[in-house]
């Protein structure tokens, strides 16, 4: 995974990994897979708002291919927060139409938010004061709490997919237990 663009205005930075270039169709065909097993668990719910009930890395295991995806995922991740401690971290697949890509929305309780982009169409991510042009392997992780929603630039047919991550620390998960009286079955040790 390299670093693409630190910006420390924003205080975002966006990676490339070769591993999804390299591997592209391999990684749409186990997100695909991992879509049909949701699907046979959860029925017709969505992958994005069932969010708090699986995590993508589990949903895929026995995939090598994510498998190298998620230490690449934790070096970035750990790199980022600059933090050697204990980490929690929930992830999620975006598998949408055309029609279903999300609007404005933004991520609470979680230290920082990202998204890895398998199959992004031509879209772009708009921040309040940033946008982001997603392509094919880049992962885009910055602090949590931002507004941002994703914008067509032109017409697909096929899903457009994206794996979204949220990373919690020990306060996080606290808070969780206080409001929530648990913490959601997707959240995983990093």
């Amino acid at each position: 995974m390299r670093l693409l663009q630190h910006d420390p205005v924003h205080g975002y930075e966006l990676y490339r990994s070769d591993l999804i270039v390299t591997h592209h169709a391999a990684f749409v065909e186990r997100c695909h897979y991992a879509v049909d097993k949701f699907k046979r668990i959860f029925g017709d719910k969505s992958s994005t708002w069932t969010f708090g009930s699986y995590n993508t890395f589990a949903m895929t295991a026995g995939s090598v291919i994510f498998y190298q995806l998620y230490h690449e995922l934790c070096t970035v991740i750990r790199q980022f927060t600059k933090i050697d401690g204990p980490l929690w971290f929930q992830s999620w697949l975006n598998f949408h139409s055309e029609n279903e890509v999300l609007d404005w929305h933004r991520h609470r309780n979680s230290i920082v938010h990202g998204y890895i982009s398998i199959e992004p169409h031509q879209t772009k991510t708009l921040f309040e004061s940033y946008e982001i042009l997603n392509e094919i392997g880049n992962v885009y992780i910055a602090p949590s709490g931002q507004m941002h929603k994703v914008m067509v630039l032109e017409r697909f047919s096929t899903p457009r997919i994206t794996i979204a991550f949220d990373v919690f620390n020990e306060d996080n998960i606290a808070q969780m237990y206080k409001e929530n009286k648990h913490v959601n079955l997707s959240v995983m040790p990093l």
